[in-house]
């Protein structure tokens, strides 16, 4: 099994790991608090972004979302470039999704979709947000 599959994911350099059961208040105290930024905060719906961190020699930002104060899903956008709606290029998008799927499958031997007890796994590429994502989204 590997943090993946498992539901379960970690920065190279993190001792904490973020799980199903991880809360807003788990992540927002962590290790890593200064380096998170409010994304949206919209009632019972809140969202943050990291600055990037490594995951098996891969650079991410980790996009992690609450409801109710409840991990509902977790997204790794490549930190190859500056994120910025002005520089979309769907190539771009392209070439970061194959790149995202080569990964999943040479470090985790996922193909994805993938079901899981836990939720889902998925690689998707999203012209409205402007990047490639690895997408975990948990059961509740």
């Amino acid at each position: 099994m590997n943090m993946f599959s498992e539901g379960r994911l970690k920065a190279d350099n993190w001792n904490f790991e973020i799980t199903i059961n991880t809360s807003e208040t788990d992540f927002l105290s962590s290790e890593i608090e200064n380096e998170i930024h409010v994304l949206v905060s919209n009632g019972i719906y809140r969202s943050y972004y990291t600055d990037p961190f490594d995951v098996n020699g891969k650079s991410f930002i980790f996009k992690v979302y609450f409801e109710n104060g409840d991990l509902t899903s977790l997204s790794l956008a490549p930190a190859n470039k500056p994120i910025s709606w002005d520089n979309i290029e769907e190539k771009e998008l392209v070439q970061d999704k194959i790149e995202n799927d080569k990964w999943l499958m040479s470090q985790y031997s996922i193909i994805a979709p993938a079901k899981y007890i836990w939720g889902t796994l998925e690689s998707i590429m999203d012209k409205k947000t402007g990047s490639s994502d690895i997408v975990l989204q948990f059961n509740k």
